[in-house]
């Protein structure tokens, strides 16, 4: 009976360690996912992203409002009706390629999301003359995301078009008929092929 168990436990181990092994031959594609340069900096646009906007833009990063006490970034509210305005990285991709992309979010405690106003996660596919083949859209992170815990927000196992060889990479914010109000953080973003 010892021996059987065991060998269970040997089995289950070997398992996991494969497991393991596979979760880190993913390598995030993105640079400076957790928003750590440039540091201490508040409000300060992160290094290797872009920052776009219909009108104003009002993103940056927030120093100590991390996910594990560090830097991330805080996306607010213009308060312009049908606004958007988001962060980008554009990273290479390989035509049928599957990719996940993911992002820990939450709102903000001392302001939240209100209103029409929506985050959300996008992947836009590039082909190799820079025209956008497709576009693939996450959840609409509402108003009514936690303000009391870290949420994963994701694309899961999205596809790559034929043509595509670039991803645009973004985390946006839509405010919405009537115009938003309030901000949401976002932190440790993941983008990696399956």
């Amino acid at each position: 009976m010892k021996a059987s168990c065991r060998s269970r436990v040997l089995v289950v181990g070997i398992g996991l360690a494969v497991g393991l092994s596979s979760v880190a031959r993913s390598e995030n594609a993105l640079l400076n996912p957790g928003f750590e340069q440039p540091d201490g900096r508040g409000g300060a646009v992160p290094d290797d992203w872009m920052v776009y906007s219909a009108k104003r833009a009002d993103i940056g990063i927030a120093p100590t409002a991390g996910r594990d006490g560090t830097q991330c970034i805080k996306i607010s509210c213009a308060g312009i009706p049908r606004h958007f305005q988001g962060i980008i990285q554009v990273v290479n991709v390989e035509e049928d390629g599957r990719y996940t992309l993911s992002a820990w979010v939450m709102n903000d405690r001392s302001n939240p999301l209100q209103g029409s106003a929506y985050g959300q996660l996008a992947i836009e596919w590039k082909d190799d003359e820079g025209r956008e083949v497709a576009r693939t859209w996450g959840e609409a992170l509402k108003p009514t995301m936690s303000r009391m815990r870290w949420e994963l927000a994701q694309i899961n196992r999205a596809q790559a078009p034929k043509g595509a060889v670039a991803a645009v990479i973004g985390i946006h914010l839509h405010e919405g008929d009537r115009g938003g109000k309030g901000s949401f953080l976002v932190d440790e973003v993941s983008f990696v092929k399956e």
